[in-house]
Parts: C-alpha cells; sequence; structure tokens
C-alpha cells in the first residue's frame, strides 16, 4: 500500500535568495537554494546566461558551479538565457510498502524546488538528508529530437573518485568492469565512464553521483574535462539508426549506424533524475535506496502480488558439477532432476536451467537432449519453480509467442542476456520486455546489460540484474572478483539497486592460490566471506552458485544459506568503508543476520548488538577458522547467546568475512 502526502507550504529551509522581476534581461541572474530535511545539504541554482546548481555539505563547498543543459534539433538550447517564469516550494513524503530490497516500508521525505523557464522547460530538484536529485521538464507540442544533454559534475579541485570504463568507444558494455580509485586528472580521457561514480572531498564528504527514473531515454555516461580540472562532463549513446544481427553466434542485435541525435521524445514529459547520494560516512552507502524512491511506482491496475523473491539453485557457474550418482552427468533430464531434489531438500524455491535448453538460435525450439516439459512436471511435483536463460535478441523475435507459452509451460522467470547497450531504442526495450512478462507472470533477472536505474519500481517482476564484474568471472579470467573488489562493489555498483553477483562457491582460495578452471572454479578469499556476501548483497532473486555434491558434504553451509532471505524488513549498516570492509546487519520478521567481509587485509571486526531488540538471541555464527588465511575453507561454527549492547570482535582472515543467525530465544 503507497500513501501520499505532499505539500507547498513555504518552508523557512527553502528561500529565494534573488528576486525576478517581469522583463527582467535574460542574461541577469537570479538565485534559488534548496536545502534538506536536516540543513546538512545545500543546493544553489543559478539562471542566468547559463542554468547551473552548485552543492554544499554542512556548509562547505562540494560541488562547484556545473552547468544543466539540452540541446534539441532546431530549438534553442534549454539553460542558455535562461529565464524564469515563476517558482514554487514545498515538500514531499511518501511511504513506500513491498519494496523487494533493504527494507520492506520506506518512509520518504523531501524538500522540494521547481523553477518554470520561459520557453516551455522546467526544473525540478528534491533533497533528501542522505542526498539530492534535478530532472529537466518540457512541456512543447508534438515531438523533440535530442541532440545532447548538458549535465556537468564539477568538484572544484581533483578529487579522487571510484569509477569504471565502457571500454568501447560505440558505448557497448555489460558493465562488468573493476570500480577503481584515481585523481579525476588522472582518468583516462579516451574512454567513458559509466555510473554509479563515486568521489571523496578533502573533508571526507563522499558523493555518490548516478541517475534515476531512466524512462524512454538513453542512459548516462562521463568523461573527464580535459579543459577544466575536476569536472566530468555528460554523454550519451547516440540514437542507433540501423540495427544489425551479429556476435555470440549471431544472436545479438548490435548498432550497426549511429544518429546524430540521443533521443526521440514527446515534447511533454520529464526526464532522467541527476542523483546525488551524499554522505560523511561510507557504511551509509551500504543501505542506500534513492534510486529507488526516485523513481516511477508501478500502475496501480497492475497486479505484482504473485512475484515471489527467492534462491536459487544455479547450475552453469559449476558445470554441473555432481558425483556420486548413478547417472551420466550433463544437460539432461536425470542431471535438472537432482538440482530440483537439491532444492526441495533445503528449501531453495528455484533451480536455473542456463544455456542449452533451446537450439538453431530459437527460443521456441527445445533441444532434445533435456525433456523440459517432464522437468516442469517434475519439479512442480516437489514444490520448485523452474527459471529459464536465454538471448534477448532471440527472445525479442519471439516474444509475443514465446511468453504465452512460457507461462502454460509453467516457468516462474527468465534470465535474460546479451544486451551490452543503453541507447533509447535498448531502454524502450527494456521496458517492453518487463511489462510484457508481467502480463504472463514472469519474473526477470537481466545479464549483460546496464545498471539500474529504478525500473525495477516501475515494474516489481524485474527481480534482479547483473551489470557487475561477478562471479564467473573467476572461471575464464585471469584477473578474479578479488576481496578488494568485493568490499568496493556495495559502495558503487549496489547504489544503483540490486546485482546478481552470484556467490556461493565452496573452493575459496588465497589470491595467490587463484587459477582459473572453468569446470571447478575457485573463488578468492574465505568460505565464510562467500557467506557474508549473502547477507551483504542486495539481490532479491540470489543465486546458489556452488554444486550440490559439495554442500550436501558440509550441509551447515547450505542451511545456513538457504535460511538467509533474500528481501528485508529492516537493514542497519555497522560498519564500512570503500575498498577495505563493509559490515551489515539485516533483520527479516523477528530473526537478524549480520554480515561483514574484509579485502585482501586481515582485521578485527567488533560488532554491536545495539541494533537488537530487548530480547535474548540464539546465535548462529561462521566466522573465518585460524588457517583460513592459508586454506580459505577454514571456518569456525559456534553458537552463543546475544543481547542487545553485548559486543563480540571477530578476526578475518585476508579475504574473510563471518555471518551470523540470531533467532529470538
Amino acid at each position: 500500500m503507497r500513501t501520499h502526502g505532499f505539500t507547498r507550504t513555504p518552508l523557512a529551509c527553502l528561500c529565494l535568495m534573488g528576486v525576478f522581476c517581469a522583463g527582467i534581461a535574460a542574461y541577469a541572474s537570479t538565485q534559488y537554494e534548496l536545502q534538506s530535511p536536516n540543513n546538512k545539504i545545500s543546493i544553489t541554482f543559478n539562471a542566468g546566461d547559463a542554468l547551473t546548481y552548485q552543492m554544499n555539505y554542512e556548509g562547505k563547498p562540494v560541488v562547484a558551479p556545473s552547468r544543466i543543459g539540452m540541446k534539441f534539433d532546431g530549438s534553442p538550447e534549454l539553460g542558455v538565457a535562461a529565464e524564469v517564469k515563476k517558482s514554487d516550494q514545498g515538500s514531499g513524503k511518501d511511504d513506500i510498502e513491498g519494496a523487494f530490497g533493504p527494507r520492506s516500508s520506506i518512509h520518504d521525505a523531501y524538500n522540494t524546488l521547481r523553477i518554470e523557464f520561459v520557453g516551455g522547460y522546467a526544473l525540478e530538484a528534491r533533497a533528501y538528508n542522505d542526498g539530492w536529485a534535478y530532472r529537466l521538464e518540457t512541456s512543447r507540442d508534438g515531438e523533440l529530437i535530442v541532440k545532447n544533454e548538458i549535465a556537468q559534475l564539477n568538484f572544484g579541485s581533483d578529487l579522487t573518485a571510484y569509477a569504471a570504463y565502457c571500454n568501447s568507444k560505440d558505448f557497448r558494455t555489460p558493465y562488468e568492469e573493476f570500480f577503481k580509485p584515481a585523481p579525476i586528472s588522472k582518468m583516462d580521457k579516451e574512454k567513458y565512464i559509466f555510473l554509479p561514480i563515486v568521489a571523496r572531498a578533502d573533508d571526507g564528504v563522499t558523493v555518490a553521483y548516478t541517475e534515476a527514473d531512466v524512462l524512454d531515454y538513453p542512459a548516462m555516461y562521463l568523461q573527464p574535462d580535459s579543459t577544466q580540472p575536476g569536472t566530468l562532463t555528460a554523454l550519451f549513446p547516440p540514437y542507433p539508426a540501423e540495427i544489425v544481427r551479429g556476435s555470440y553466434n549471431n544472436s545479438m542485435n548490435l548498432v550497426g549506424k549511429q544518429a546524430d541525435y540521443i533521443a526521440k521524445v514527446k515534447g511533454k514529459r520529464s526526464f532522467p533524475w541527476r542523483t546525488f547520494i551524499v554522505t560523511k560516512n561510507d557504511a551509509d552507502l551500504l543501505s542506500s535506496d534513492l534510486v529507488y524512491r526516485l523513481s516511477t511506482p508501478p500502475d496501480p491496475s497492475m497486479d505484482f502480488s504473485w512475484v515471489r523473491p527467492g534462491l536459487a539453485a544455479w547450475e552453469w557457474y559449476c558445470n554441473r558439477d555432481i558425483t556420486g550418482v548413478d547417472f551420466k552427468v550433463g544437460f539432461n533430464t536425470d542431471t535438472y532432476k537432482y538440482y530440483v531434489d537439491f532444492a526441495a531438500k533445503y528449501g531453495i524455491p528455484y533451480i536455473s536451467v542456463d544455456e542449452g535448453w533451446y537450439e538453431n538460435n530459437d527460443v521456441l525450439d527445445i533441444a532434445p537432449e533435456l525433456d523440459l516439459h517432464e522437468l516442469f512436471r517434475y519439479a512442480d511435483s516437489k514444490g520448485v519453480g523452474v527459471l529459464l536463460w536465454c538471448m534477448g535478441a532471440l527472445l525479442e523475435d519471439k516474444l509475443d509467442e514465446a511468453l504465452p507459452l512460457y507461462e502454460k509451460w509453467g516457468v516462474k522467470g527468465l534470465k535474460v542476456d546479451f544486451f551490452e547497450r543503453d541507447d533509447q531504442d535498448m531502454m524502450r526495450h527494456f521496458e517492453r520486455l518487463v511489462s510484457e512478462c508481467a502480463k504472463h507472470h514472469l519474473m526477470v533477472n537481466f545479464h549483460g546489460v546496464t545498471k539500474p536505474t529504478g525500473l525495477r519500481r516501475t515494474f516489481p517482476n524485474l527481480i534482479n540484474r547483473e551489470a557487475v564484474r561477478g562471479m564467473e568471472y573467476n572461471k575464464f579470467n585471469e584477473t578474479p572478483a578479488t576481496p578488494t573488489h568485493i568490499c568496493t562493489l556495495p559502495y558503487t555498483r549496489m547504489l544503483a539497486g540490486p546485482m546478481d553477483f552470484t556467490p556461493g562457491a565452496m573452493r575459496n582460495v588465497p589470491l595467490g592460490d587463484f587459477k582459473t578452471d572453468f569446470n571447478l572454479p575457485m573463488a578468492v578469499g574465505t568460505r565464510c566471506q562467500q557467506l557474508a556476501l549473502y547477507v551483504l548483497y542486495n539481490a532479491p532473486l540470489q543465486m546458489v552458485s556452488g554444486s550440490p555434491t559439495a554442500y550436501m558434504k558440509e550441509p551447515e553451509i547450505i542451511q545456513f544459506i538457504a535460511s538467509v532471505p533474500t528481501v528485508w524488513d529492516e537493514t542497519v549498516p555497522l560498519e564500512g568503508k570503500i575498498a577495505e570492509c563493509a559490515v551489515i546487519a539485516r533483520r527479516k520478521g523477528s530473526d537478524w543476520f549480520v554480515g561483514g567481509v574484509t579485502n585482501e587485509d586481515a582485521r578485527d571486526i567488533t560488532v554491536d548488538f545495539s541494533f537488537l531488540s530487548n530480547a535474548t538471541y540464539r546465535s548462529d555464527v561462521f566466522v573465518d577458522g585460524v588457517n583460513a588465511d592459508r586454506n580459505g575453507i577454514d571456518f569456525k561454527r559456534e553458537h552463543y547467546l546475544v543481547k542487545k549492547g553485548d559486543t563480540k570482535t571477530f578476526h578475518l582472515a585476508p579475504g574473510g568475512g563471518f555471518a551470523i543467525r540470531l533467532e529470538p530465544r
């Protein structure tokens, strides 16, 4: 249930800094200030020769004057000679229920500023206690061709930022790169930075920049400005003038030619939110949901009550590594029935059937090696749902025919893969795909895709997405998912939304012992770090990636994994520093779970259990064993009583972690 309580009453903290008079010269400057409810964040907008914003935190400048604008074909540039028509100020409240994420109920509160300009456009801004955002709106007749959007991020000095790059000049990327720190002046000016990006000011303020509510519009990238140190400038994938089929067995829709504009849009619309998450404490970033709050709610006429988050036993990561059975393991019905039995035994609601179930590049042509219909019958008899993998372009070829057929078969969801584009045409396709899947009660897990921008709020059946350098790289890439990478993702990629990192590896080794093995992949770090990721990482549909045989040899491991919820009622960040460590507590019902990880440095972490209620709790604790630094599978399991206000110190090995379940006694 969602309630709204929006008021447009003057606020003492939102004041007009200049006076606009009718007929004032277009170049005369008019300033407006917007402050967060707690008065820590202050944004000043300047409307004059150019439309700009700047941001202070606790009275100190963090973002210097930065331009806002938009260029249209055949029309004056928005933001130049910005002549104000009127302004409005107010506040808003929004109680959001059923978010499928870090908390079941979100109380949203913000201050607002809206400035309307001569020429049929407006700027809307919202200030929250944990960040702020702005977006442009147009109110013109007909269709507009957007040549470019001007969005600067000028820090005024050479800050260090964590950024990941698109390695293609044509904007083709699956968003599967490392987030690495560098001064803005040292960033690669020939490559495009994809969002989110996270920068730290000299006084300890951290600013994360991303976008929200990107509907029917291309994704934003950034590039260092060689003429202005400390400045990043937005750029966007051009609209595809021609689509060609190619790559990966000729099964991807690629851009053949690019147009000289980025989007065709309706003349009356709102554009995406340019979003800033601001804090002095890195740990606050661990539970950020600002992108979700800014995004469009679902259509109230659509029913999403059927969406069921949960775990899925995934066979591709471990290459169906099963032993001790009397059938030939492989892509066949017996193997997948074994996965069904494994899932049913441990209460895992789904299994995933990955690549291989269809042939001839046709998502309706079932491969003869697998009796898919018998598998659906068997899984249903065991109370286990089946998820299917497919190529995005091939699904699009047969979308209208395939979706009702999958629903009839009993498919619960689709992992749709290999898009590697986020121009307007592709972003529009994502919307259509999840909308059509919703009509047929199909959840969607996007892979090989752009980062989240809030579409999962609009369509809650969009249950997860990849857009992350996940565990799969350990199978085939000599640079694996390192503990530093694991400790960086919660403060970077996860700010945008859930991510399908796919934890659960059972071959755990120190970094120096790592080597690629497609059939028996290793994970850098300890067994307990893998367990902690089930608590730490936000993933409403979460993979169980290890071998069922390996899990059943250590049943305490799979029993713990199966007990961890994938959506939560409450989240409390406990400790964190980007790229170094992260500790979080999450509650589902009356049970609490705590997960903590460290990078390649051994670390002692003390957990303060003040977040608990006044009950006494039984604990189930998994922590690195004394020899976990040389053998990552070494762990210690402990049980003791815990109550509110207790503290406990855990020693984490390099690449280590700990995971705790707390149940009221």
